[in-house]
């Protein structure tokens, strides 16, 4: 149970700033998780989840490569809800099981095939000390994608690093389900 009263109606926040909820509820069918604590502050609730729902359904990024980064920033920052939310994601996409092991476990990457070993190598470098990318793999990204692209994989993992430190600071747990 979250370390905060939930919001989890529309109602629940006041008239002037409602506008914010409409719009979550209408861009995800419902407030969720972290909607339901962020709407306490609207404006911050209405920016994240622009910034989160371009990330998803707008960026650049082919989904797997976005699910994968998204897991492995949701497992190095050890958000539960995320990561039960986004591994099961990356499984329908067709990330290979070898991969999400990987992910899980906190494995080391060599045996991943190169275009998913860059993607947990470059998440984890930002997510651990020293939080910088190694020359060699930045060059090796920007070749593959292009600078547009690697800037938007670098915005994808802060948005879901920022969404990862909500879910934990306020404790919301991931659904039995998941």
């Amino acid at each position: 149970m979250p370390r905060i009263p939930e919001i989890t109606d529309r109602s629940e926040v006041a008239e002037e700033v409602r506008h914010h909820a409409d719009s979550i509820i209408a861009s995800r069918g419902r407030i969720q998780p972290p909607y339901n604590v962020l709407l306490h502050s609207p404006d911050i609730a209405a920016r994240t989840a622009h910034l989160a729902g371009y990330s998803i359904y707008d960026s650049l990024m082919p989904m797997d490569v976005k699910e994968i980064a998204i897991s492995t920033a949701a497992r190095g920052l050890n958000c539960e809800y995320a990561f039960a939310s986004h591994i099961s994601i990356a499984r329908d996409v067709g990330v290979s099981a070898e991969t999400l092991d990987v992910i899980t476990s906190g494995a080391p990457t060599e045996s991943l095939a190169t275009e998913d070993r860059q993607i947990v190598d470059f998440v984890r470098h930002i997510l651990e000390a020293p939080n910088r990318v190694p020359d060699t793999l930045f060059s090796e990204l920007e070749s593959r994608f292009g600078l547009e692209t690697l800037v938007e994989l670098t915005g994808i993992v802060g948005a879901y690093a920022a969404l990862a430190c909500t879910l934990n600071v306020f404790e919301v747990e991931a659904p039995e389900e998941r």
